[in-house]
Protein backbone atom coordinates (compact mmCIF):
# COMPACT_ATOMS: atom_id res chain seq x y z
CA UNK A 1 0.00 0.00 0.00
CA UNK A 2 2.60 2.39 0.90
CA UNK A 3 4.36 1.80 -2.81
CA UNK A 4 0.52 2.92 -4.14
CA UNK A 5 1.11 6.08 -2.13
CA UNK A 6 4.76 6.54 -3.29
CA UNK A 7 3.34 6.21 -6.93
CA UNK A 8 0.55 8.70 -6.40
CA UNK A 9 2.93 11.33 -4.96
CA UNK A 10 5.21 10.97 -7.82
CA UNK A 11 2.72 11.09 -10.27
CA UNK A 12 1.34 14.24 -8.99
CA UNK A 13 4.45 16.00 -8.32
CA UNK A 14 5.29 15.08 -12.57
CA UNK A 15 1.80 16.28 -13.33
CA UNK A 16 2.20 19.21 -11.75
CA UNK A 17 5.22 20.08 -13.68
CA UNK A 18 3.76 19.23 -16.53
CA UNK A 19 2.47 23.49 -17.52
CA UNK A 20 -1.33 24.41 -17.33
CA UNK A 21 -2.49 27.04 -19.65
CA UNK A 22 -5.38 28.98 -19.74
CA UNK A 23 -7.84 28.96 -22.43
CA UNK A 24 -7.06 30.07 -26.22
CA UNK A 25 -3.88 27.96 -26.25
CA UNK A 26 -2.90 26.65 -29.34
CA UNK A 27 -4.17 22.85 -30.28
CA UNK A 28 -0.44 21.70 -30.68
CA UNK A 29 0.30 22.51 -26.98
CA UNK A 30 -2.51 20.54 -25.64
CA UNK A 31 -1.47 17.94 -27.54
CA UNK A 32 2.07 17.96 -26.22
CA UNK A 33 0.46 18.42 -22.53
CA UNK A 34 -1.62 15.55 -23.24
CA UNK A 35 1.60 13.03 -24.20
CA UNK A 36 3.27 14.15 -21.32
CA UNK A 37 0.63 13.32 -19.12
CA UNK A 38 0.16 9.90 -20.79
CA UNK A 39 4.01 9.40 -20.47
CA UNK A 40 4.07 10.40 -16.42
CA UNK A 41 0.95 8.08 -16.24
CA UNK A 42 2.53 5.20 -17.77
CA UNK A 43 6.42 5.93 -15.76
CA UNK A 44 3.93 6.24 -12.21
CA UNK A 45 2.28 2.85 -13.97
CA UNK A 46 5.77 0.91 -14.56
CA UNK A 47 3.81 -0.39 -17.92
CA UNK A 48 5.87 -2.80 -19.72
CA UNK A 49 6.21 -1.94 -23.33
CA UNK A 50 3.31 -4.08 -24.57
CA UNK A 51 0.73 -2.66 -21.76
CA UNK A 52 1.87 0.72 -23.17
CA UNK A 53 0.80 -0.31 -26.57
CA UNK A 54 -2.68 -1.41 -25.42
CA UNK A 55 -3.47 1.25 -22.60
CA UNK A 56 -2.37 3.95 -25.42
CA UNK A 57 -5.14 2.15 -27.64
CA UNK A 58 -7.72 1.80 -25.28
CA UNK A 59 -7.60 5.46 -24.28
CA UNK A 60 -7.23 6.48 -27.60
CA UNK A 61 -10.51 4.80 -28.43
CA UNK A 62 -12.33 6.33 -25.34
CA UNK A 63 -10.78 9.51 -26.20
CA UNK A 64 -13.07 9.59 -29.55
CA UNK A 65 -16.10 7.91 -28.51
CA UNK A 66 -15.88 11.02 -25.79
CA UNK A 67 -15.92 13.16 -28.24
CA UNK A 68 -18.93 11.67 -30.08
CA UNK A 69 -20.80 12.85 -27.10
CA UNK A 70 -20.25 16.17 -27.12
CA UNK A 71 -23.46 18.36 -27.73
CA UNK A 72 -23.40 20.73 -30.59
CA UNK A 73 -24.11 24.65 -29.41
CA UNK A 74 -25.89 25.01 -32.46
CA UNK A 75 -28.47 21.78 -31.73
CA UNK A 76 -28.39 22.90 -27.92
CA UNK A 77 -29.63 26.47 -28.97
CA UNK A 78 -31.94 25.32 -31.34
CA UNK A 79 -33.81 22.89 -28.60
CA UNK A 80 -36.01 24.29 -25.12
CA UNK A 81 -34.46 23.89 -22.41
CA UNK A 82 -36.48 20.69 -21.15
CA UNK A 83 -34.63 19.10 -24.40
CA UNK A 84 -31.38 20.11 -23.65
CA UNK A 85 -31.88 18.69 -20.15
CA UNK A 86 -32.98 15.40 -21.59
CA UNK A 87 -29.92 15.55 -24.04
CA UNK A 88 -27.40 16.90 -21.43
CA UNK A 89 -28.51 13.62 -19.34
CA UNK A 90 -28.26 11.15 -22.41
CA UNK A 91 -24.95 12.25 -23.00
CA UNK A 92 -23.69 11.85 -19.44
CA UNK A 93 -24.81 8.55 -19.43
CA UNK A 94 -23.48 7.74 -22.47
CA UNK A 95 -20.04 9.30 -21.00
CA UNK A 96 -20.38 6.88 -18.06
CA UNK A 97 -20.76 3.82 -20.08
CA UNK A 98 -17.55 4.70 -22.09
CA UNK A 99 -15.70 4.96 -19.26
CA UNK A 100 -17.04 1.85 -17.20
CA UNK A 101 -15.99 0.13 -20.68
CA UNK A 102 -12.86 1.42 -20.70
CA UNK A 103 -12.04 0.71 -17.06
CA UNK A 104 -13.18 -3.19 -17.99
CA UNK A 105 -10.58 -3.35 -20.60
CA UNK A 106 -7.85 -1.91 -18.79
CA UNK A 107 -8.82 -4.72 -15.94
CA UNK A 108 -7.83 -7.00 -18.95
CA UNK A 109 -4.25 -4.95 -19.14
CA UNK A 110 -3.34 -3.66 -16.16
CA UNK A 111 -2.42 -5.93 -12.78
CA UNK A 112 -4.43 -5.14 -9.83
CA UNK A 113 -2.08 -3.01 -8.34
CA UNK A 114 -1.37 -0.79 -11.39
CA UNK A 115 -5.24 -0.77 -11.85
CA UNK A 116 -5.55 0.64 -8.01
CA UNK A 117 -3.08 3.28 -9.14
CA UNK A 118 -4.73 3.92 -12.05
CA UNK A 119 -7.78 4.97 -10.52
CA UNK A 120 -6.20 7.61 -7.99
CA UNK A 121 -4.43 8.98 -10.95
CA UNK A 122 -8.04 9.54 -12.54
CA UNK A 123 -9.03 11.02 -9.43
CA UNK A 124 -6.38 13.46 -9.23
CA UNK A 125 -7.51 14.33 -12.74
CA UNK A 126 -10.63 14.82 -11.85
CA UNK A 127 -10.15 16.74 -8.74
CA UNK A 128 -7.81 19.11 -10.33
CA UNK A 129 -10.05 19.97 -13.49
CA UNK A 130 -12.72 20.62 -10.95
CA UNK A 131 -10.13 22.88 -9.52
CA UNK A 132 -9.24 24.80 -12.76
CA UNK A 133 -13.28 25.49 -13.61
CA UNK A 134 -13.91 26.64 -9.92
CA UNK A 135 -10.80 29.04 -10.79
CA UNK A 136 -12.47 29.98 -14.27
CA UNK A 137 -15.25 30.85 -12.36
CA UNK A 138 -14.66 33.19 -9.78
CA UNK A 139 -11.90 35.36 -12.52
CA UNK A 140 -15.05 35.46 -14.75
CA UNK A 141 -16.12 39.16 -14.91
CA UNK A 142 -19.59 40.04 -13.39
CA UNK A 143 -22.53 40.71 -16.11
CA UNK A 144 -23.52 44.58 -15.21
CA UNK A 145 -27.30 43.77 -14.99
CA UNK A 146 -29.74 46.82 -15.97
CA UNK A 147 -30.27 49.63 -12.97
CA UNK A 148 -34.13 49.25 -11.57
CA UNK A 149 -35.62 52.19 -12.81
CA UNK A 150 -38.04 51.99 -9.85
CA UNK A 151 -36.00 52.25 -6.66
CA UNK A 152 -34.32 55.76 -8.15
Amino acid sequence: MKKGIKVALITAAILMTVPTFAQGVKKGHNREKAKAEMEAMFTSLELNERQREKVKSILKDERIAMKDTKLAKEKLGAMDSENKKVARAKAVLRRDRLKKRTEMKLNEVLTPSQMRNYKVIQEERVERRQERREERVEHKPMKKRPTDASSD
